[in-house]
C-alpha cells in the first residue's frame, strides 16, 4: 500500500481568472484597471492519495486506489466550503502476455469515477467515469 499527501495553493487573480496586471488592456487606446471580486483570496487545498495493489502471479497484478482533494480555503468567502471537493475512485490491472529479457507486452485496463461537490450548472454534484485500456510494448 502507498500513501502520498500535498498541500498546495493557487495565485488569488489565476483563481479568479483576472489579469495580474494593474492595468488590463480594454481597448488599443484605453488602460481599465485590474479589480478583483470582493473577498477574492487565494484557495488552498489538500489532496492525498492511497493506493493497494495485488501481485497474483509475476505476469498479472490489480490496483486500487482513492484520491481525495479537499479544499481549505475557497476562491470567495462567500462559496461553500466544500464546493470543488473531490473523490476519486479507480479500479484496474496489468497483464504481461509474455515477458523476455529483451523485450515484453503490457495490456492495462482501468475503471476510474470522479465525484465534483457542488460543480454540476445545478449546484448539484457532478459524477463522471472514464475507462482506460492500453497496450505497451517495451524492448
Amino acid at each position: 500500500m502507498t500513501g502520498v499527501y500535498q498541500r498546495a495553493g493557487d495565485n488569488v487573480f489565476l483563481a479568479n481568472a483576472v489579469s495580474a496586471s494593474p492595468f488590463a488592456v480594454s481597448t488599443p487606446t484605453v488602460n481599465q484597471p485590474t479589480v478583483l471580486p470582493a473577498g477574492a483570496q487565494g484557495p488552498t487545498w489538500n489532496t492525498g492519495t492511497i493506493e493497494a495493489h495485488y501481485t497474483y502471479s509475476p505476469q498479472l497484478f490489480i490496483i486500487g486506489r482513492y484520491e481525495l482533494t479537499r479544499i481549505s480555503r475557497q476562491v470567495l468567502a462567500t462559496n461553500p466550503s466544500d464546493l470543488g471537493n473531490a473523490d476519486v475512485f479507480t479500479i484496474g490491472y496489468r497483464y504481461y502476455p509474455f515477458m523476455h529479457s529483451r523485450d515484453g507486452l503490457a495490456w492495462h485496463q482501468e475503471f476510474s469515477t470522479i465525484n465534483l461537490k457542488g460543480l454540476a450548472t445545478s449546484g448539484q454534484d457532478q459524477r463522471t467515469s472514464s475507462y482506460f485500456m492500453g497496450f505497451d510494448f517495451a524492448f
